[in-house]
This record gives structure tokens, sequence and C-alpha cells, in this order.
């Protein structure tokens, strides 16, 4: 998200905080790596629980991969996975499910037909898409807040002022400073974009350069 679409955002004390894919997926990881938790009950989309346990039962139902194809130019490039890489994909499911069950509460969007009319017909009957519907319904007509690094909303109803705020942003502020490490250092393995860096990030990853030891 542009920096200010967060700069001009005001919280209120009881804010309603919407995640999806992107922030429920960071917030998971950082409580399952640093056991970081807020008391916080997130909304969150019946779609978007829809969608995970689809891809868990798909993954479950199916034999393990060991390798994909990828185009890189004209050429045709496989990719090997690891021994353990379906059943760490099925963990990673069931992980996100449990976090989803401890600390969101789930939400129903019944009416966006207003919404879904900009859309072909064949995407309407995705889960995951109409999981962007319900979050774009979210954060205009029930003005509740998206935490998010997804511009999907931004670039198709930016003319609603949506409620957005990224996960950086919204850490930064609930936090007030705690775990700040922690954070910016998961952002840095994870090669985030546009992440604000302190001194000691940068002082560190330097170090690492002057030692040839891989940078973040």
């Amino acid at each position: 998200l542009p920096a200010y679409h967060n700069s001009l955002l005001t919280l209120a004390s009881d804010e309603v905080f919407v995640l999806d894919f992107t922030s429920l997926f960071l917030l998971s990881a950082l409580k399952e790596k640093y056991g970081i938790k807020m008391d916080v009950k997130f909304v969150v989309s019946t779609n978007l629980i829809v969608t995970l346990k689809g891809e868990l039962i798909s993954l479950e139902s199916s034999p393990p991969s060991k390798m994909s194809l990828t185009f890189v130019g004209d050429k045709i490039q496989p990719i090997f996975y690891p021994e353990d890489y379906h059943q760490k994909q099925i963990d990673k499911y069931k992980t996100l499910l449990q976090f989803i069950a401890e600390h969101c509460i789930e939400k129903i969007i019944e009416d966006k037909v207003e919404f879904l009319a900009y859309f072909e017909s064949r995407e309407k009957e995705s889960p995951s898409f109409n999981c962007l519907i319900d979050n774009a319904m979210f954060c205009t007509n029930l003005r509740h807040t998206l935490i998010t690094n997804d511009r999907f909303i931004l670039s198709h109803f930016g003319n609603l002022n949506p409620k957005m705020i990224s996960p950086e942003n919204f850490l930064l502020r609930y936090f007030r400073g705690k775990f700040s490490k922690e954070i910016v250092d998961y952002f840095v393995e994870n090669h985030y974009v546009g992440v604000l860096l302190n001194k000691e990030v940068l002082a560190a990853e330097y170090k690492k350069k002057t030692l040839n030891k891989p940078n973040s």
C-alpha cells in the first residue's frame, strides 16, 4: 500500500480490523516464529475460510508432488521439491485455520451485487475471488479497517475511499516499538518490499556483506 494511504488513516479505540490472505499469513507466521500475539479479535470473510479448507482438502487427498515446471524466458525449467514439502504445505494451512479459530470472528457478506457487477461472471464463482469482494465491502460500506499488502481493492474501488492499513503500519501502531526487531527481521528475511529499516538492521546487513555472508 502507498504510504500516504496509511498516514491519513485515523483509528478509533474500538476499531474493527479485518484480515486478508496477506495479513493472516504474516500474523500467523509471527506468532509461530516469535510467539508474538495480540489481544485483538480480527474479522475474516467466510470465503477466506472456505478457500483455506478447500486447499487443505485438496492437498490431503492428492499424492505428494516431487516437482513442477515453470517458464524462464522461452525455456521450461523444472523446480524440485524437498521430501517434506507436501506435508509442510498441509501443516501451513492447518496453522492458518487454527489461527483463525483462536483469534478471529467469521463474518458472512451476503448482498454484494453492486461490487460483483464490475467483474466477469466466471470470476464470481471462486471463493477466493469472493473473499476479495467481501474485503472490499468490509472496508468501504461497513467501514472496518482492512489490514493488507494487496493493492486489489485500492486499484478497483479507490473511489470509495477504502479503510486500509499495511501490516507493517498496523504492527508499529499496535506494539508501539515492542517486537520491532523481530518484525523487521522477518520482513527482511522474507524479502518484503518497501519496509522501513532502522540503523541496526542496515548495520547487520552491511556486516554480512563485508564477511561475504548472504544478505537477507
